[in-house]
């Protein structure tokens, strides 16, 4: 809660928004077998295009602030890397030291950020003697939501540092070696449950342990 209470008491004048890039499901097998080197090249390749589309823009002009959180995990404990970052439509100008506002909808076109994520992360896979499978996709997902002044996208992230990839309240029952727990569908925001055997359950969890002094919350810019 400490990571919380220290962002929330940076909050800035400005809108926030809640951006994820998601790995293709097709190269998640090599993100699997090279998890270290993979998910530093994400947070490279996230970081160099947000302060890159921020400099560039028209309104905005400047150095970007912003948090990055990698995930591996989907709401069923799925292996499905991703990384959300909480992002203020504002920067400041480096030379003057001006403070500037984006107005309007949208900070970047979520189109936009998926093409050049895709280029970015694909050639630095390949620059770093990586194999990219045939059937990588040549449309990827990028998501862009306006959160407001930030609070529920920081609170919701925040949760997540402290209470693993599950709470123990969601493990509803552990009985004849099969271990029941519940997840809440991205659709239907209902939940649903799952029965699953007991070593196949730590194995879900188990494929989420980040690599040994990974750092998986990163600030950039003057945040």
């Amino acid at each position: 809660w400490q990571w919380i209470e220290n962002q929330l008491n940076k909050q800035l004048p400005a809108r926030y928004y809640l951006i994820t890039f998601t790995l293709p499901k097709q190269l998640r097998q090599l993100a699997w077998k090279n998890q270290k080197i993979v998910y530093a090249l994400m947070f490279l390749c996230v970081q160099e295009l947000l302060k890159t589309f921020t400099q560039k823009d028209k309104q905005l002009q400047g150095v970007a602030g912003f948090t990055a959180i990698l995930h591996t995990h989907s709401r069923k404990l799925d292996y499905h890397p991703h990384i959300h970052v909480v992002m203020p439509a504002a920067s400041i100008h480096k030379k003057y030291g001006l403070w500037r506002v984006k107005s309007g909808k949208y900070i970047f076109s979520h189109k936009a950020l998926a093409k050049v994520f895709r280029a970015k992360l694909l050639k630095t896979l390949v620059d770093h003697h990586l194999r990219v499978p045939k059937d990588c996709p040549k449309k990827w997902v990028v998501d862009c939501k306006n959160v407001g002044n930030g609070d529920k996208a920081l609170i919701y992230l925040g949760r997540y540092l402290y209470k693993g990839v599950i709470q123990e309240k969601d493990i509803l029952a552990n009985k004849d070696g099969r271990v029941t727990f519940r997840y809440m569908d991205a659709k239907t925001k209902r939940y649903l449950t799952k029965t699953v055997p007991g070593e196949y359950f730590l194995w879900l969890l188990m494929q989420h342990v980040l690599p040994k002094s990974f750092r998986k919350v990163r600030c950039y810019g003057f945040l």
